[in-house]
């Protein structure tokens, strides 16, 4: 049997996907926390001898390739841009704060922000730096278990923008709504749940994320922007954190990742042979029911995550004690399942399951758990 890794860092494994592509071994289909697994349909591409290792941005593949990513997945208005950037994670929140939005004559910039795991309060700890940083919502007082509500929400009107992280990777928790903001425009962090689900984007200014769990390998961030809200940004932000520059050069002002941007463009193939969006919908509520429905059954383990809350890409969970956590992620190691212990900061148990996690994967880790729960 092939080992099923729930790490978040699933491109760890490109050479172990190839080789079980073509039958060399048994290599694992990782559960990563991200990086995420990429489907077995991408390999096939990689060893063909394309050479978009040594593509550039000047010799026009990049460029019409890239092209091809806007279409067919995110429905967008003509005012909306899609775009791509070779910037990672923690780039991504100094980024919005230099390009901030509305910003008044005086130069001050005021926003809201909802914290509803780690990465939404590092985003609102570097935005503290650049305006004046409203808490408009925060789940930290029940430890980032559960989505705060639409009426639990302290808007101002007035407001630059309201942002959010539509999915926490750490606790577990993936916001069901989008929130009414009136006329603030939304910016939202979609790093971990891009492409799983259906978006009217007409209703954000700023949709951005990593590529590194469902797209593309990681060192890509994609970035879906309203246009009459790039151009707005603060005095010294330095051209390259600028999203005008990289809207008026197609992505290419200077040499975009090539070899992300192939990735994206075979992961996008694969996401239609499955439906689209709509598709994908479908495919990972299904993997994600059928594991809360073992664990919410369970007589050791429960989840931490509020019904209504959860989230159907990271799956978080524990037993009773520290010690039985750990005898469950050794088991689980040695029947083949990796990369299952918690993050740091909740301990526990994590089960990372993107796009690209096959459902056997799914259904073996939920056998696993039904047997581990009966036996202990």
């Amino acid at each position: 049997m092939a080992n099923f890794s729930f790490s978040m860092f699933p491109n760890e494994n490109f050479l172990d996907l190839r080789l079980y592509q073509y039958g060399w071994e048994a290599c694992a289909p990782l559960h990563s926390f991200g990086p995420s697994v990429r489907n077995h349909y991408l390999f096939h591409y990689i060893i063909s001898g394309r050479g978009w290792l040594d593509s550039t941005n000047r010799d026009g593949k990049t460029h019409k390739h890239h092209l091809s990513q806007d279409q067919g997945f995110l429905i967008c208005p003509q005012q909306v841009t899609t775009y791509c950037a070779d910037k990672s994670d923690p780039w991504k929140y100094v980024w919005l704060e230099f390009d901030g939005l509305r910003v008044e004559e005086d130069g001050s910039v005021w926003a809201d922000y909802a914290v509803t795991g780690n990465f939404a309060n590092i985003a609102y700890k570097e935005a503290k730096k650049y305006g004046e940083i409203s808490l408009a919502a925060s789940s930290e007082d029940k430890n980032h278990t559960y989505i705060p509500r639409q009426d639990q929400l302290k808007l101002d009107p007035q407001a630059s923008y309201f942002y959010y992280c539509a999915n926490n990777t750490i606790y577990g928790t993936e916001w069901q709504y989008v929130p009414d903001t009136g006329d603030v425009p939304i910016v939202c962090d979609m790093s971990s749940d891009f492409l799983s689900r259906p978006v009217d984007v007409s209703k954000y200014g700023i949709i951005f994320g990593g590529a590194q769990k469902n797209l593309a390998p990681a060192g890509l961030t994609i970035a879906v922007v309203r246009e009459d809200l790039a151009g707005h940004e603060l005095p010294f932000t330095p051209l390259m954190m600028n999203y005008k520059t990289m809207i008026d050069k197609d992505s290419m002002y200077n040499t975009p990742p090539c070899w992300c941007i192939y990735m994206l463009g075979l992961v996008l193939e694969w996401l239609d042979s499955k439906g689209g969006v709509e598709g994908m919908e479908k495919i990972k509520h299904s993997k994600a029911a059928l594991l809360y429905d073992v664990l919410d059954n369970s007589r050791l383990f429960t989840c931490p995550a509020q019904p209504g809350s959860r989230s159907d890409m990271n799956v978080t969970f524990r037993s009773a004690s520290g010690e039985l956590d750990a005898k469950f992620v050794q088991e689980a190691v040695a029947a083949g399942f990796t990369n299952l212990k918690g993050h740091r900061n909740v301990g526990g148990m994590r089960a990372s399951i993107y796009n690209a996690m096959p459902v056997e994967g799914v259904e073996k880790l939920a056998d696993f758990i039904r047997e581990f729960d009966k036996n202990t």
